[in-house]
């Protein structure tokens, strides 16, 4: 890219008059800066400048007060560095016909548990991250995020995967007896056992639909990380069991709106399902028990499934603190 333009389309100034016109690239780590390349200064300070240019950067991309002698390189001044990068990523999304995608928090949730080609890209929610993830991009790749904000930066139209077009769901879900594991036959592919709640398969299969409309082989890393809906099954003194090897579990969910949702279905299909809640939580209102400290749900009586509105590893830890023996006595 010639200097003159992208000093325009950052919006910027040029300090100096240096002898180069052009740059090859961009990179945001002084370390890793290779001749010809643009150095985009992000929080970052003089002497990280100084050793960019030291290491062959072409321009400096600063909202520092940076001067250089050295007429080889070009000193860019931005007002802000963070928009500068927002700048760049909406020209070459533009360039690279990019298309975007806006996904719920659960639909992100669930990506992060498959294999994605090159041709699919969840996009990071840290800014530096999602800048290469838009320079390394295929042409015409798709763009995920659940970030709506930042895809109305870069991109003048979106679609999510609730659109119309995929409202014919080609799907059949086949009874597992169990919550949190799901059984599909999806078009002609039989997906066995899935660890995954089944819950969610609406989100699930608007996800499966979406790779067969672009044609993508859909590939499952793991669910063991996906943290919704997640279980910790327990026996009758609270201590932690294998997965699926005790009839109690105590079922954690982090996000409030998924809860609701996750409440009401529990309620409307077992009768001794338990919603807690903590005291003065704006979902107090619909809990049958409410707790002061999260050691508290160690207090439950008989039941089935308890939801609570809590990290699974913050009540991993509740459970884990104090064990109960069983005794004969």
């Amino acid at each position: 890219m010639r200097i003159e333009n992208l000093t325009t389309l950052l919006n910027g100034e040029l300090k100096n008059s240096p002898k180069i016109s052009m740059i090859n690239g961009f990179c945001l780590d002084p370390n890793l800066i290779k001749v010809g390349m643009a150095y985009l200064a992000l929080n970052a300070t003089i002497d990280d400048a100084l050793l960019a240019i030291k290491s062959g950067a072409y321009a400096i991309i600063t909202d520092l007060s940076l001067n250089s002698k050295d007429d080889e390189i070009a000193i860019i001044r931005v007002d802000s560095v963070v928009m500068a990068m927002i700048r760049l990523m909406r020209f070459l999304s533009a360039q690279k016909e990019l298309k975007f995608i806006h996904l719920t928090r659960l639909q992100g949730s669930i990506l992060e548990c498959l294999y994605l080609p090159r041709s699919l890209c969840l996009l990071s929610c840290e800014l530096s991250q999602a800048f290469m993830q838009i320079m390394e991009a295929d042409d015409n790749a798709y763009i995920m995020s659940y970030d709506e904000a930042m895809i109305n930066k870069l991109s003048f139209s979106y679609s999510s995967l609730n659109d119309d077009s995929l409202s014919d769901l080609h799907y059949s879900l086949i009874e597992s007896g169990s919550l949190f594991y799901t059984t599909i036959l999806f078009k002609d592919n039989y997906y066995s056992e899935l660890k995954f709640p089944n819950i969610f398969i609406k989100d699930l299969v608007n996800i499966m639909s979406f790779f067969d409309k672009c044609g993508v082989g859909f590939r499952i890393n793991s669910f063991d990380k996906f943290n919704h809906f997640r279980a910790i099954f327990v026996d009758r003194f609270f201590n932690i069991q294998e997965f699926g090897q005790s009839h109690r579990a105590i079922i954690c969910e982090s996000d409030e709106e998924l809860f609701k949702i996750e409440a009401s279905s529990l309620r409307a299909k077992f009768s001794d399902a338990i919603i807690c809640a903590k005291a003065g939580s704006s979902v107090a209102f619909m809990a049958d028990f409410i707790y002061s400290d999260i050691g508290d749900i160690k207090k439950l009586d008989e039941f089935r499934y308890a939801l609570i509105l809590e990290d699974y590893q913050d009540v991993e830890m509740a459970l884990n603190q104090g064990l109960v023996e069983p005794t004969l006595f």
